[in-house]
Protein backbone atom coordinates (compact mmCIF):
# COMPACT_ATOMS: atom_id res chain seq x y z
CA UNK A 1 0.00 0.00 0.00
CA UNK A 2 0.91 3.67 -0.73
CA UNK A 3 0.78 6.32 1.94
CA UNK A 4 -0.81 9.53 0.89
CA UNK A 5 1.15 12.84 2.04
CA UNK A 6 -0.84 16.56 2.38
CA UNK A 7 -3.84 16.88 3.05
CA UNK A 8 -7.83 16.29 1.50
CA UNK A 9 -9.80 19.30 0.61
CA UNK A 10 -12.23 18.51 3.47
CA UNK A 11 -9.51 18.08 6.14
CA UNK A 12 -8.43 21.78 4.65
CA UNK A 13 -11.83 23.05 4.80
CA UNK A 14 -12.58 21.90 8.29
CA UNK A 15 -9.53 23.20 9.58
CA UNK A 16 -10.42 26.80 7.91
CA UNK A 17 -14.01 26.66 9.39
CA UNK A 18 -12.84 26.55 12.95
CA UNK A 19 -9.92 29.04 12.30
CA UNK A 20 -12.53 31.49 10.86
CA UNK A 21 -14.99 30.88 14.13
CA UNK A 22 -12.08 31.21 16.33
CA UNK A 23 -10.55 34.94 14.62
CA UNK A 24 -14.04 36.00 15.11
CA UNK A 25 -14.81 34.86 18.59
CA UNK A 26 -11.48 36.86 19.85
CA UNK A 27 -11.31 39.83 17.26
CA UNK A 28 -13.99 42.00 19.72
CA UNK A 29 -11.97 40.68 22.55
CA UNK A 30 -8.40 42.20 21.15
CA UNK A 31 -11.29 45.94 20.20
CA UNK A 32 -11.75 45.89 23.61
CA UNK A 33 -8.30 45.38 25.05
CA UNK A 34 -7.05 47.99 22.73
CA UNK A 35 -9.57 50.42 23.73
CA UNK A 36 -8.52 49.87 27.49
CA UNK A 37 -4.65 49.84 26.36
CA UNK A 38 -5.06 53.44 24.61
CA UNK A 39 -7.09 54.74 28.23
CA UNK A 40 -4.57 53.39 30.67
CA UNK A 41 -1.23 54.64 28.79
CA UNK A 42 -3.26 58.39 28.51
CA UNK A 43 -3.71 58.20 31.99
CA UNK A 44 -0.61 56.66 33.57
CA UNK A 45 1.36 59.61 31.45
CA UNK A 46 -1.23 62.60 32.49
CA UNK A 47 -0.27 60.60 36.33
CA UNK A 48 3.61 60.26 35.94
CA UNK A 49 3.68 64.43 35.31
CA UNK A 50 1.71 64.97 38.03
CA UNK A 51 4.18 63.02 40.47
CA UNK A 52 7.02 64.79 38.64
CA UNK A 53 6.08 68.23 39.32
CA UNK A 54 4.76 67.07 42.92
CA UNK A 55 8.94 65.85 42.66
CA UNK A 56 10.33 69.11 40.74
CA UNK A 57 8.26 71.72 43.08
CA UNK A 58 9.92 69.78 45.92
CA UNK A 59 13.62 69.61 44.85
CA UNK A 60 13.90 72.69 43.37
CA UNK A 61 11.47 74.63 46.54
CA UNK A 62 9.61 76.17 44.02
CA UNK A 63 5.91 76.15 43.12
CA UNK A 64 5.33 73.98 39.58
CA UNK A 65 2.23 74.06 38.37
CA UNK A 66 0.58 71.25 35.90
CA UNK A 67 -1.90 73.12 33.62
CA UNK A 68 -4.64 71.43 31.33
CA UNK A 69 -6.47 72.85 29.04
CA UNK A 70 -8.48 71.79 26.58
CA UNK A 71 -11.26 73.49 23.75
CA UNK A 72 -13.48 70.75 24.20
CA UNK A 73 -12.96 66.85 25.47
CA UNK A 74 -11.31 66.20 22.93
CA UNK A 75 -8.72 68.68 22.31
CA UNK A 76 -6.88 68.75 25.58
CA UNK A 77 -3.23 69.52 26.83
CA UNK A 78 -1.75 69.19 29.95
CA UNK A 79 1.93 71.03 30.77
CA UNK A 80 4.06 70.87 33.54
CA UNK A 81 6.04 74.59 34.25
CA UNK A 82 7.25 76.76 36.94
CA UNK A 83 5.25 79.57 35.20
CA UNK A 84 0.95 78.77 35.96
CA UNK A 85 -0.02 80.69 33.08
CA UNK A 86 1.81 78.46 30.71
CA UNK A 87 0.02 77.65 27.67
CA UNK A 88 0.70 73.28 27.28
CA UNK A 89 -0.39 73.45 23.48
CA UNK A 90 2.90 75.14 22.59
CA UNK A 91 5.84 72.98 20.97
CA UNK A 92 8.42 75.00 20.84
CA UNK A 93 10.70 75.05 24.29
CA UNK A 94 11.67 78.36 23.42
CA UNK A 95 8.25 79.83 22.73
CA UNK A 96 7.10 82.25 25.20
CA UNK A 97 4.86 80.95 27.54
CA UNK A 98 5.58 77.52 26.44
CA UNK A 99 5.40 74.90 29.57
CA UNK A 100 8.63 74.50 30.17
CA UNK A 101 11.07 73.75 32.97
CA UNK A 102 14.41 74.84 32.89
CA UNK A 103 17.64 72.43 33.40
CA UNK A 104 19.39 73.44 36.68
CA UNK A 105 22.14 75.27 36.01
CA UNK A 106 21.87 75.94 32.06
CA UNK A 107 19.89 77.88 30.23
CA UNK A 108 18.00 75.40 28.65
CA UNK A 109 14.45 74.57 28.63
CA UNK A 110 12.42 70.98 28.49
CA UNK A 111 9.09 71.37 27.25
CA UNK A 112 7.03 69.09 29.59
CA UNK A 113 4.02 68.15 28.03
CA UNK A 114 1.13 65.91 26.85
CA UNK A 115 -1.22 66.60 24.03
CA UNK A 116 -4.38 64.54 22.72
CA UNK A 117 -2.97 64.18 19.84
CA UNK A 118 -1.01 61.98 21.22
CA UNK A 119 -3.43 59.50 22.40
CA UNK A 120 -6.36 60.08 19.59
CA UNK A 121 -9.76 59.08 20.98
CA UNK A 122 -9.30 59.66 24.61
CA UNK A 123 -11.50 62.05 26.39
CA UNK A 124 -10.58 64.57 29.23
CA UNK A 125 -13.88 65.99 31.10
CA UNK A 126 -16.65 67.11 30.00
CA UNK A 127 -15.78 69.88 27.67
CA UNK A 128 -13.75 72.78 27.80
CA UNK A 129 -11.32 72.96 30.40
CA UNK A 130 -8.46 75.26 32.14
CA UNK A 131 -7.35 74.10 35.24
CA UNK A 132 -4.27 74.49 37.52
CA UNK A 133 -3.08 72.35 40.20
CA UNK A 134 -0.29 73.88 41.74
CA UNK A 135 2.26 71.59 44.04
CA UNK A 136 3.76 73.75 46.82
CA UNK A 137 6.89 73.06 47.24
CA UNK A 138 6.55 72.06 51.38
CA UNK A 139 6.21 68.70 51.01
CA UNK A 140 4.58 69.26 47.66
CA UNK A 141 1.38 69.63 48.92
CA UNK A 142 -1.19 71.30 46.63
CA UNK A 143 -3.25 74.81 47.04
CA UNK A 144 -5.97 74.84 49.62
CA UNK A 145 -9.51 74.72 48.02
CA UNK A 146 -7.82 73.27 44.78
CA UNK A 147 -9.62 70.24 43.14
CA UNK A 148 -6.59 67.76 41.83
CA UNK A 149 -8.87 65.32 39.67
CA UNK A 150 -8.88 64.65 36.04
CA UNK A 151 -11.53 62.15 34.32
CA UNK A 152 -10.21 60.67 31.26
CA UNK A 153 -12.65 58.77 28.88
CA UNK A 154 -12.08 55.74 25.68
CA UNK A 155 -15.31 54.65 24.26
CA UNK A 156 -17.22 52.78 27.27
CA UNK A 157 -13.84 52.73 29.71
CA UNK A 158 -13.68 55.57 32.35
CA UNK A 159 -10.40 56.27 34.82
CA UNK A 160 -9.99 58.99 36.93
CA UNK A 161 -6.78 60.88 38.31
CA UNK A 162 -7.38 61.80 41.96
CA UNK A 163 -4.36 64.78 43.73
CA UNK A 164 -5.40 64.77 47.09
CA UNK A 165 -4.70 68.30 49.48
CA UNK A 166 -0.95 66.34 50.32
CA UNK A 167 -0.30 65.90 46.94
CA UNK A 168 -0.10 62.37 46.30
CA UNK A 169 -1.65 61.12 43.07
CA UNK A 170 -3.76 58.31 42.29
CA UNK A 171 -6.07 56.53 39.78
CA UNK A 172 -8.86 54.90 40.20
CA UNK A 173 -11.67 53.64 37.80
CA UNK A 174 -15.05 54.91 38.74
CA UNK A 175 -17.80 52.38 39.37
CA UNK A 176 -16.89 48.80 38.80
CA UNK A 177 -13.03 49.07 39.12
CA UNK A 178 -12.06 47.67 35.82
CA UNK A 179 -9.15 48.00 34.06
CA UNK A 180 -6.66 46.96 36.62
CA UNK A 181 -7.24 50.13 39.00
CA UNK A 182 -9.16 50.41 42.39
CA UNK A 183 -12.67 51.45 43.09
CA UNK A 184 -13.16 56.13 43.25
Amino acid sequence: MQQQKGFTIMELMITVSILTILVTIAVPGMNSYMDKRKLINATEAIYSQLVYARSEAISRSVNVAVRIVGTDSTHWAIGVSTNDACNPALTDPNAAGACVLTVSGTKTNVLKHIVSTDYPGVELGDGAVDHTINFNPTRGTIGTGEDGMAVLRYGNYVLQIIVTPIGRARICSPGSGKGGYPQC
